[in-house]
């Protein structure tokens, strides 16, 4: 994951939430922390270890070949794949637009820019090259995961679940289940997505944990977010997150996946608490009772109900929600470390660093929450702004952490206005936070976007074509063959009717051995030299035997008059013309 930005403009800010990115990182010690102990990296720390340095090694080797050939498609591509490993999207864009220059049909070159895209949170741009690629013919493997995510960023949570179904088919992978399991927990199937998790909790990977606190806080269940994230987490990191991460179940889809996967947290007012999807024939899911033991979390009075899908316009809420009112605790009182509730069969959530739990500040307690009057209508939510909620916080960047807190994270006493006490830490911000703005166009579905369905047209009419194209080429290229070998039969009857003309001869004798025939020849010759000077012997094939043929004579006449005298000397035969390209071995 990235390190979250901040930039600044004229009375406009773009924010990068880092404290919710930090839920996908590993909880960051403080220095003071690790001066107390030094822990070996766990397997999945190990593992990104050797993942960037074989990137880095590939990324060596490409510039390397790019110094004496700086169009090297192949290196490009393999610069720029090497350089969204180490996440430096920017370098990786420059490398692969390069690549796409020099090879612009390279469906591989197409899915990497994809990827690029997508880690620079364009996903309506990272999906047009990702349909690109594919109808280009690169295997759908190369960009499966990330398809899947560009999808879930635009709110398409069916669509990216395929993909990661079929990308898990493929190559299984530990960040493509994460990936997976969010979004499931994104259309309110929490309880499967952390069944999905199982394997990672158990081996107490710490992104799994954090996972499925996102996949908690994405349904509402804040009670058991909170403890896994104080559990994983120093307590003032945990107590800088925790206003956010209470807030995800009043984002929609598209804005839950960008908090879960980039940090980014929307600005100002949220809308009311998102409904996710009731399964089937499911029991509702059971009021959560306040335990004395657990640290007490902030509540909303409409946090308990059942909740529905989101949609991606609906109108504004005109119901106003009652806030909770805090109470401000004078003085930090200990509290015993609390475990998240995790399913029955998974262990404990990994500590993050030995730090006390006694010196963590406690939560202020929150009053029970007034009733909720009951809406008129049920109505689809998402977006929709709450007129009645608080103003949002703002973001929280990676460069704070462990710096002295500021004064808008002062506590609730610092606040003059006679605002309700649960909105008094974040409601010295308000200024702050009117300038946040996220770009629009990132949390839309983009109207060019290729659907599945369309996609899947485009590939089979591709198929098609191709499958024309080879059958044509596939036919021309035997009629060439044909062609060649008449020719090649044409030329060699044509050097053999030059080399056997046409002749007239007379047979004889006839015989299937041909040294038979020449011996009889030879005989003849002997008895009658006279007649058979000047006169060659040779044989022809006549079905399944030879012809014995005396010649050749120059016309019928003098093939005529010769076998006259012949037969006068006591032989016999007839006269017999043979065809142009007619073999006639002569006897030596």
């Amino acid at each position: 994951m990235r390190r979250s930005k901040l930039t600044a403009g004229p009375r406009r800010v773009r924010l990068h939430v880092g404290a919710l990115g930090l839920l996908f990182l590993s909880a960051a010690p403080f220095a003071a922390a690790h001066a107390f102990q030094v822990t070996p990296p766990d397997a999945a720390t190990k593992a990104a270890m050797e993942k960037r340095t074989a990137a880095r090694t590939m990324l060596s080797s490409a510039i390397a070949r790019l110094a004496s050939n700086a169009t090297d498609s192949a290196a490009l591509l393999d610069a720029g794949r090497a350089s969204i490993e180490l996440e430096d999207y920017r370098a990786a864009l420059g490398f692969l637009t390069r690549a796409e220059q020099a090879s612009p049909r390279d469906g591989a070159v197409k899915a990497a820019l994809g990827s690029a895209m997508l880690h620079l949170e364009k996903p309506s741009r990272a999906l047009d090259y990702f349909g690109e690629a594919q109808l280009l013919g690169a295997p759908e493997r190369l960009f499966l995961a990330d398809r899947g995510l560009a999808r879930d960023l635009l709110g398409q949570q069916d669509a990216a679940q395929r993909d990661y179904q079929l990308a898990l088919s493929i190559a299984p992978s530990d960040e493509v289940i994460r990936r997976y399991a969010i979004s499931l927990g994104i259309t309110g199937q929490p309880d499967r997505a952390i069944q999905l998790l199982t394997p990672q909790l158990r081996t107490q990977d710490r992104a799994a944990w954090r996972s499925r606190a996102m996949i908690l806080a994405i349904n509402g269940r804040n009670d058991e977010a909170t403890e896994i994230v104080k559990a994983t987490m120093p307590a003032l990191l945990a107590q800088s997150i925790l206003p956010y991460l209470t807030q995800m179940d009043r984002l929609n889809p598209a804005q839950q996946a960008a908090a879960a996967h980039f940090g980014r947290f929307p600005a100002g007012e949220l809308g009311p608490v998102r409904k996710p999807v009731q399964v089937a024939a499911a029991a509702p899911a059971p009021t959560p009772a306040s335990s004395p033991t657990s640290t007490p979390s902030k509540r909303r009075g409409d946090k308990d109900k059942p909740v529905q899908v989101a949609t991606a316009t609906p109108p504004p809420a005109t119901r106003p929600t009652p806030k909770p009112t805090l109470k401000p605790t004078p003085t930090p009182t200990p509290a015993p470390t609390p475990a998240p509730t995790p399913a029955p069969t998974v262990g404990q959530p990994p500590a993050a660093v030995p730090v006390r739990r006694a010196d963590t500040p406690s939560v202020p307690a929150a009053k029970p929450p007034a009733p909720t009057p009951a809406p008129a209508a049920a109505q689809p939510v998402g977006v929709a702004v709450n007129s009645g909620a608080g103003p949002v916080g703002p973001g929280f960047s990676l460069s704070d952490v462990g710096q002295p807190p500021a004064a808008a994270a002062a506590p609730p006493s610092a606040t003059t206005t006679p605002a309700p006490s649960a909105a008094a830490p974040l409601a010295s911000l308000a200024q702050i936070v009117s300038s946040i703005e996220i770009p629009p166009e990132e949390l839309e579905r983009t109207s060019g976007a290729v659907g599945a369905d369309t996609l899947a047209k485009l590939v089979e009419d591709k198929r098609k074509a191709d499958a024309a194209e080879a059958a044509k080429r596939e036919k021309e290229e035997a009629a060439a063959k044909a062609k060649a070998e008449a020719d090649a039969k044409a030329k060699e009857e044509a050097a053999k009717k030059k080399a056997n003309p046409s002749r007239i001869w007379v047979q004889v004798a006839a015989g299937s051995n041909q040294k038979a025939l020449a011996f009889d020849f030879n005989r003849f010759a002997k008895k009658n030299a006279a007649l058979f000077k000047g006169k060659d012997g040779g044989s022809t094939e006549w079905g399944r035997t030879r012809r014995l043929l005396v010649g050749p004579f120059k016309d019928k006449k003098a093939a005529a008059d010769w076998l006259a005298q012949y037969k006068k000397a006591g032989g016999d035969g007839f006269v017999f013309t043979s065809d142009a390209g007619q073999e006639v071995d002569l006897f030596k």
